[in-house]
Order: structure tokens, then sequence, then C-alpha cells
């Protein structure tokens, strides 16, 4: 019996950690003037797998990303503040946590006609968004597919501000 629990919960490992997610990175073709692309994207991973997060810049709500995920985001130059919120109920063992509500993870400056990439772990106890250097970023999305909530989608959030 200790063989059979210790094979199914291999096999539920493996199938959560491997291919659950058919990448479908596209790179977008071109940059509106006067904006700036940053990829925000979040690789596939066992920690936190089932947990759906909220991005938001300057307080605006930009995607929402689940496990191995992207958006791309055409942010207006100079300084832009990321933040994200978990999202629905999460729960471990049947018990509900605390939602997570950060508001300043990432502060960034950025210019016209550039391209970013910002990674979104979940780390430690809570969430952390991190620059990455291209090269990292490039290797990293390709392993994620688009995310389903963007703006203009089909979801309707009401954000109200927790102090931190």
């Amino acid at each position: 019996m200790k063989r059979l629990r210790c094979f199914l919960a291999g096999l539920t490992i493996a199938l959560l950690a491997g291919g659950c997610v058919t990448p479908d990175f596209k790179p977008v073709s071109s940059i509106p003037g006067g904006k700036a692309l940053i990829y925000i994207y979040r690789k596939p991973n066992f920690a936190g797998c089932l947990a759906k997060f909220g991005i938001f810049e300057n307080h605006t709500y930009v995607a929402m990303l689940a496990n191995g995920t992207y958006t791309p985001y055409f942010a207006t130059p100079g300084t832009n503040t990321f933040g994200a919120t978990s999202m629905g109920e999460n729960r471990i063992n049947g018990v509900p946590l605390p939602r997570t509500d950060k508001d300043n993870l990432l502060s960034l400056n950025v210019e016209a006609g550039h391209t970013y990439y910002v990674q979104f772990t979940i780390a430690g106890w809570g969430p952390k968004i991190l620059l990455v250097k291209d090269e990292v970023g490039e290797k990293g999305i390709k392993s994620c597919k688009p995310a389903k909530f963007q703006p203009g989608g089909d979801v309707n959030l009401i954000v109200v501000p927790i102090p931190i």
C-alpha cells in the first residue's frame, strides 16, 4: 500500500510539473510609438502552480497570470511600479490561505521603443517580480502560453487597495 501511495504521489508531481502547459509564445511584431514593451511572464513551476495572480502597473490591472503564462504590456516611458494580488481562494489541505497583496514589487524605469522582460515568481512566502536580462527572458518566456485574462478581455475586477 505504501508503494502504491508513493507511486501515485510521484505520478501526480510528474504530471503537474511536466508538460501541462503547451507553449505558444508569439512575439509582438511592433511597439506602438511612444511606448515600451514589457513581457511579463510566469514560468511553469510546481511551487504555487494552482494560484493565479493579478498583475498591476501603477494600480492599473494588466493581466492575470496563471502558472506558465505571459502577457505583453505596452508601458508609458518613465517609472512603472508593478504589484500583484492573489486571485480567487487559494487553499492548502482545505484550509483557506490569506490573500497576498503586494503593491510595490518592482519599480522599473522604461524608455520608449525598448523591450523588457519581467519574471513573476512565487518564492518563500509571497510573489516576486524581477527584471531579467534579455537572454534570460527570451529563453524563459518560450515555455509559456498567453495569459487568458488581459485588459479588454472577459474579466471584470474590482480593485480595492489594501495597505501592506
